[in-house]
């Protein structure tokens, strides 16, 4: 009866979401300012750790050597907390921090820390988006975002 027990608890918090994500591909090759990554976790514990990452699939017509983003976070009780953040992409020269694939076709995929080791403050459901947020509407040479609440 205990081992019936243990598996129905594992394979409930197995189900349970230890992660969200949002993941938007754009044919284009453009990621424009108004489109938004949003997720909607429900927060149950608040003494567990959180970090958000971003993942940004770029080519070589990505015309910064740097990418601003903001997220804002919206609280069950409709509080707004706004976060914005610069990663550097290049180096001074124009060269990638990071090589491109082999078998990318010359795309680099990025990840990157947004915030890291935060807490919820209370229970219910949350409402975290995340956007570009640079000098254009429209940012050039971006094929793919991921974004991932862990």
């Amino acid at each position: 009866m205990r081992a019936v027990l243990l598996l129905y608890c594992l394979g409930f918090l197995a189900c349970s979401p230890s992660s969200w994500s949002e993941k938007k591909s754009f044919s284009n090759g453009i990621w424009a300012y108004g489109d938004s990554l949003v997720l909607s976790p429900q927060i149950e514990d608040t003494s567990v750790l959180h970090n958000t990452w971003l993942e940004i699939t770029v080519d070589e017509t990505y015309p910064y050597r740097n990418l601003y983003i903001h997220e804002a976070i919206r609280t069950p009780s409709d509080s707004v907390f706004n976060h914005i953040q610069e990663f550097e992409l290049m180096k001074e020269d124009g060269t990638w921090l990071q090589k491109p694939g082999l078998l990318s076709g010359g795309k680099v995929t990025f990840r990157l820390p947004i915030l890291s080791g935060f807490k919820f403050k209370e229970t219910g459901n949350w409402q975290v988006s995340c956007k570009e947020y640079m000098r254009t509407d429209s940012l050039e040479g971006v094929h793919q975002v991921k974004w991932t609440l862990e």
